[in-house]
């Protein structure tokens, strides 16, 4: 699990790459907010600036599809809403989006970065 704090794909990315794994997420599967939603219905923004920005201090976390049904009735009994927004793969490639076109997102950053230079 990790706090994304400095971008959905940044964050994911970086989980992905110390457990020597890809991830995948199903773009249409991420639940944007109203004001999310309409600016992206706009074109005031695309989804790949919304995955790549960051201060949502959401947690994303991998869990066993074996454990998945157990993981969702325990955060339910705890009052924690949960969605699956995508999945592991065995590929280590980083993470990947997947737009409602079924065609990967570009990101020309994947989000924050703390050291980089302005």
């Amino acid at each position: 699990a990790i706090d994304v704090s400095d971008g959905l794909m940044k964050d994911l990315d970086r989980l992905c790459r110390v457990a020597g794994v890809g991830g995948r997420i199903d773009a249409s599967a991420v639940p944007l907010s109203p004001p999310a939603r309409a600016v992206v219905a706009t074109a005031e923004a695309r989804l790949e600036e919304l995955f790549a920005g960051g201060e949502d201090y959401e947690v994303l976390a991998t869990v066993p599809v074996a454990a998945s049904e157990e993981f969702e009735l325990l955060a339910a009994a705890a009052g924690l809403p949960v969605v699956c927004i995508g999945a592991v793969t065995n590929e280590c490639h980083g993470a990947v989006a997947i737009g409602p076109d079924g065609a990967a997102l570009a990101f020309p950053k994947l989000g924050w970065d703390h050291f980089s230079q302005p």
